[in-house]
């Protein structure tokens, strides 16, 4: 927060070890993070009272279970916004295990735009509904349009993407496909997965198809059932914007290493004051 909001340039672990003097050890920090959620909850809602917010208790041990927030600036950038977003989550690296899911678009000048993250118990169908069914409701245009969402349909993605809406455009993350496809079959095989994804013509794809049967029969036919329609440019409906992958949302998790050992609540708020500056 000192650096975010003061532009203090301190070390990162001197500020680690005077936050933890000041409350208590590393797990009291975080505990005491948890205690303070209800409180900061509601003064966002008074000091952004146009945002999309939302904390889950859950009723049965009264404890912290899920956090969405969405700026409402996000809903006006969404209008400058290419058609294409993408989600992913990624772990927090705190006392406690949780999630956090982001939600990334692409503005017109081409840069990477966070429009909603979420802390959530762990990756899986369920907390992926209760991300996506809060994101149309800040960002209702999304499901409006024939919006292009890249994902790695993994952990419970897949199946809850359809709380985006029938205007969506799915697309899976064709790197993950390409490291799978590799893993299962041969890492020399990477370059000529790069060419059939990115092949300008079906005409052209299936001559890569066939080159690869020629050297694989298996490999082929997995690529085949991957339904190339989710990832491969020549069968794509519309236009990517030239993302084939969700780097978007890794590029961005990268930024947010440091910001991942906080507790809760300054994560919240970190990720806050980085989004809103």
């Amino acid at each position: 927060m000192l650096r975010v909001q003061f532009a203090k340039n301190v070390p990162y672990k001197v500020y680690q070890l005077a936050r933890l003097s000041l409350q208590g050890g590393d797990l009291a920090a975080h505990r005491m993070s948890f205690k303070l959620l209800l409180a900061y909850f509601q003064l966002l809602c008074t000091k952004a009272s146009r945002a999309h917010l939302d904390l889950q208790i859950c009723p049965r041990t009264n404890r912290f279970q899920r956090y969405f927030i969405c700026p409402h600036q996000s809903r006006g950038s969404w209008v400058y916004c290419r058609r294409f977003f993408a989600s992913d989550g990624t772990f927090l690296k705190g006392r406690f295990i949780q999630q956090l899911l982001l939600a990334m678009g692409i503005n017109a000048n081409g840069n990477g735009l966070v429009l909603a993250w979420a802390v959530v118990e762990s990756e899986n169908e369920d907390s992926w509904r209760y991300f996506f069914k809060h994101l149309v409701r800040a960002i209702p245009e999304i499901e409006e349009e024939a919006t292009i969402f890249i994902s790695n349909r993994d952990k419970g993605l897949g199946a809850a993407d359809n709380e985006l809406g029938d205007g969506i455009i799915k697309a899976v993350c064709a790197y993950h496909l390409m490291d799978n496809f590799t893993t299962k079959f041969s890492r020399t095989l990477k370059p000529l997965f790069w060419s059939i994804c990115r092949a300008n013509s079906k005409a052209r794809f299936k001559a890569l198809i066939q080159e690869l049967r020629q050297i694989n029969e298996l490999a082929a036919q997995y690529l085949l059932d991957a339904q190339p329609k989710l990832w491969a440019k020549s069968h794509f409906v519309r236009t990517r914007f030239g993302h084939n992958t969700s780097n978007v949302v890794e590029s961005i998790n990268r930024v947010l290493k440091l910001d991942r050992e906080l507790p809760i609540l300054q994560l919240l708020d970190a990720l806050w004051n980085r989004i809103m500056d």
